[in-house]
């Protein structure tokens, strides 16, 4: 628009100084000249164009249609008549010219750069919590799998199948809590406690000879079976990665677990209390941010003469932190039948609170010669809920 409409916001100046005067009515204008008032129109055409369509991201510079920033230059004093009349025989070469300084002067013009907001940096994460103890609270629904042995009295004994024989239910659940200390950075300290009971109604399907009694075919049979766990777990970090972490430790356990039968005349009570250590490990893999995948299993074998024994305790699961999965921006959860119900959740609430889904096999094997034994075998899945802090 520049060259179109010549410098925008010029005085009434000729470009080379001399104040031009207006040509009388029906007289041809000479090449190159342009009205005044023409030039005003287009610089405000422009003007307007620039702030409507561009939002005023536009800088004008005289001569290429733009505003100058420097004054306007002193006009000339006024020249020979004999250097005014060549001028004036050769206009053509004198807007052709002006025409050339333009050009080069809008093609050394930088184009003047694009405001752009800066790029907000991203958010630094947080760092990893320390956390000093974990309270659980865990769901587990086992399968229970057991025979019951005793030949005392000289009599040759029968092995009596927990489910078939003493009635007692083959699936149910249990709640126990589990309390883990962390003191310092490798190093933890877990406790437990956990408490089955098992019992059932039933009638003697087969005789059985336990104990030196036996029991008629057909009699009413009362059976109850239980098992009290209490342990303390002690666990080292032995290596650690950037995703993979393992531990090794000990384990001390306290068993108290008992076999009582009741039927018309008799009763059998088998009954045993004994602490067990255990040794074992386990380890940790980093699936996700919000995710891990941990395993570990104890063991213990005691092979001293009659008396022998064995424990094997694995479990193996995924754990979840729910604040890691969900994110700390607040929600909104709208009801799927009116979007004016609406609930705004801020999941900061969630910190410290975790999920884990798992399955846990325990077997339990104690022999006594060969008049007494018990093989108490449970597997099943586990759902556990902990709070950090």
């Amino acid at each position: 628009m520049g060259n179109a409409c010549g410098p925008i916001g010029a005085s009434r100046q000729h470009r080379t100084g001399r104040v031009q005067r207006v040509p009388s009515r029906g007289k041809r204008l000479p090449s190159g000249w342009r009205e005044p008032l023409a030039r005003r129109t287009c610089g405000r055409i422009a003007t307007l164009v620039c702030l409507v369509v561009l939002g005023g991201g536009c800088s004008f510079v005289r001569g290429t249609g733009g505003r100058s920033e420097a004054p306007p230059s002193t006009p000339a004093s006024p020249a020979p008549a004999s250097a005014e009349a060549g001028s004036a025989s050769q206009p053509t070469a004198h807007a052709g010219g002006a025409a050339a300084s333009t050009t080069a002067a809008t093609s050394e013009t930088p184009a003047p750069a694009t405001a752009t907001a800066a790029p907000q940096p991203a958010a630094a994460p947080l760092p990893p919590r320390k956390w000093r103890f974990e309270a659980t609270l865990r769901y587990w629904a086992p399968s229970l799998h057991g025979r019951f042995f005793s030949a005392e009295g000289g009599s040759a004994g029968t092995v009596a199948n927990f489910s078939s024989d003493l009635g007692l239910p083959e699936n149910k659940s249990f709640f126990y809590p589990i309390v883990t200390a962390y003191l310092g950075e490798r190093h933890r300290v877990t406790f437990s406690y956990l408490n089955m009971r098992y019992t059932a109604d039933t009638t003697v399907s087969r005789a059985i000879d336990l104990q030196g009694k036996g029991f008629t075919v057909g009699a009413p049979l009362h059976s109850e079976a239980k098992l009290k766990e209490l342990a303390m777990t002690y666990d080292y970090l032995a290596w650690k990665r950037e995703k993979w972490m393992g531990f090794i430790g000990g384990q001390l356990r306290y068993f108290d677990a008992a076999v009582k039968l009741n039927s018309t005349g008799v009763t059998v009570n088998e009954q045993g209390k004994i602490p067990i250590p255990t040794i074992g490990g386990g380890g940790e893999y980093k699936w996700r941010d919000w995710a891990t995948v941990k395993g570990e299993y104890r063991v213990f074998a005691l092979p001293a003469g009659d008396i022998r024994g064995s424990l094997q305790d694995g479990q193996v699961g995924v754990t979840i932190d729910l604040l890691g999965m969900v994110g700390r921006e607040p929600r909104i959860l709208c009801s799927i039948f009116s979007s004016l119900d609406c609930l705004r959740l801020d999941p900061s609430s969630l910190e410290g609170w975790s999920l884990s889904a798992g399955l846990r096999y325990f077997r339990i094997l104690a022999k006594d010669g060969n008049t007494t034994s018990i093989d108490w075998l449970q597997k099943g899945p586990t759902f556990d809920l902990t709070y950090r802090f």
